[in-house]
């Protein structure tokens, strides 16, 4: 994430992220959204358990309750390599601990590290409800985020559904570019068409209070033409195909960032975007972003394959949560798709067909019938051929 223009008048200002295909043809999934419940409150110490929208169920997420990062869900992202003006190395800054996910920014010999962790390599999840439970540990020429980012944003320029975007569920800062203490508040940003010139973005203002200290809440309800953001339980900013100006949808699958970050800014407008970097750099143990679980859940007519028991369609194991196909149905290949050459084993009516990126070509097989209903085959986001 970098920095661009806050807002002309220090009573607005506006942090805004930074961070890119998938191809093929089909009819478009617009998924059945459902009512956004009230959220259980993040206490301020202790935060409290997540409640899924209703119509959602829980597909893929972590708890961080092991003794390191789990690498089956989560790479290090840019990692061994300068980002901003710190050291991303995850093997330096990120721990598992207590429950949480912990990225530390500080400082050793002169050198600044810290790091930002992301499931590129293990799930790209598309339409659903996106939430974490994050405690801020900021402090004056840094800010973290929790983001979602298209892996081939940039690639298909002025054609948005293909090409995805930016989703920046919550972006904090400790010091604004005014000088004011700016840590109870939040951003949310979403950014399309790539990184250059022809870059399009929307966000809001400054939204949420008292988010400074313990844990809370941050979320996005992405349907395929609308996003909710949301802390606490309470949806603070929408944007969309109705909104002002419109934000397009996205057809492209996205992956989960969770970051620290250093980089005042000082290099696009002075005073510093995100305040002056300590002369003395970061203690050890002090700013640390405290994550207690992130959570993906998905509409309950959309079923993840994992063909984790057999081939066969008819085995309710190898679907999220033992989730039974119906008419309704829109069934989704993605990464959490282990056999990608299922078998159907019976007669099926469904409503759709949707392919994610996957780690291999897909194939459906068997003597039954398949029948397709209005969501027919849906390949936007593929990236492996389907047979």
């Amino acid at each position: 994430i970098r920095p661009s223009s806050d807002a002309a008048t220090p009573a607005r200002e506006v942090v805004c992220g930074r961070i890119g295909r998938s191809w093929g043809l089909g009819t478009l999934l617009r998924p059945r959204t459902g009512a956004l419940l009230a959220m259980l409150c993040g206490l301020s110490l202790i935060p409290a358990a997540a409640t899924p929208p209703a119509g959602y169920y829980l597909v893929w997420g972590d708890e961080f309750n092991g003794t390191s990062l789990d690498s089956s869900k989560w790479d290090f992202w840019v990692d061994n390599r300068t980002w901003g003006k710190a050291y991303n190395d995850g093997a330096v800054a990120v721990s598992v601990s207590n429950g949480h996910l912990v990225i530390t920014t500080k400082t050793i010999s002169g050198t600044t590290y810290t790091a930002m962790v992301a499931s590129d390599n293990h799930f790209r999840p598309r339409y659903g409800y996106y939430e974490a439970s994050i405690n801020w540990g900021d402090y004056s020429g840094m800010w973290s985020a929790f983001w979602l980012r298209s892996p081939i944003l940039g690639t298909y320029l002025y054609d948005p559904l293909d090409d995805g975007g930016e989703m920046d569920v919550c972006e904090h800062r400790y010091i604004g570019k005014y000088g004011t203490n700016i840590a109870n508040i939040v951003s949310d940003n979403i950014h399309w068409n790539g990184y250059g010139s022809q870059e399009q973005s929307t966000g809001s203002p400054n939204v949420g209070s008292g988010v400074a200290t313990g844990f809370h809440t941050y979320s996005l309800l992405w349907a395929y033409d609308s996003y909710d953001f949301g802390i606490d339980g309470s949806t603070v900013w929408h944007t969309g195909s109705d909104g002002s100006p419109p934000t397009p949808p996205f057809g492209s699958s996205a992956y989960i960032i969770l970051s620290s970050q250093v980089d005042d800014g000082s290099d696009v407008g002075t005073p510093p975007w995100a305040g002056y970097i300590p002369s003395g750099g970061y203690p050890t143990g002090t700013n640390q972003l405290l994550v207690d679980y992130f959570h993906y859940y998905a509409p309950t007519n959309v079923l993840f394959w994992t063909g984790g028991t057999s081939a066969y369609w008819t085995n309710t194991a190898n679907w999220v949560s033992n989730m039974v196909p119906q008419p309704t149905s829109d069934l989704t290949f993605s990464y959490l798709s282990g056999n990608l050459s299922s078998v159907l084993g019976r007669d099926y009516t469904v409503d759709g067909l949707v392919f994610l990126n996957m780690l291999n070509s897909a194939s459906i097989n068997g003597t039954n019938t398949l029948t397709l209903g209005a969501s027919g085959i849906d390949m936007l986001a593929a990236d492996h051929n389907v047979t």
